[in-house]
């Protein structure tokens, strides 16, 4: 599959960066990114094979310092 977007692809606004892709058990999806402009930490879920996203929500209790981090999953 080759997912191509440009622009404000997902709809998020601007000044999005950073991304880090991870399979969700589910089968889904979810990206983090940061908002360099905003200061914040977001992330969004697709569950449709990257088609399409949730709104995005701000990750709880990450300084707005942080940028451009990878995200990993974690073995349970």
């Amino acid at each position: 599959m080759t997912v191509v977007g440009t622009g404000d692809w997902a709809g998020w606004g601007s000044g999005r960066q950073g991304q880090s892709l991870v399979r969700l058990d589910n089968g889904g999806w979810r990206i983090f990114f940061d908002g360099y402009t905003d200061r914040g930490y977001y992330f969004s879920d697709s569950l449709d094979g990257l088609r399409t996203w949730t709104p995005i929500r701000q990750l709880p209790g990450v300084s707005g310092v942080v940028h451009n981090f990878t995200v990993l999953r974690e073995a349970l």
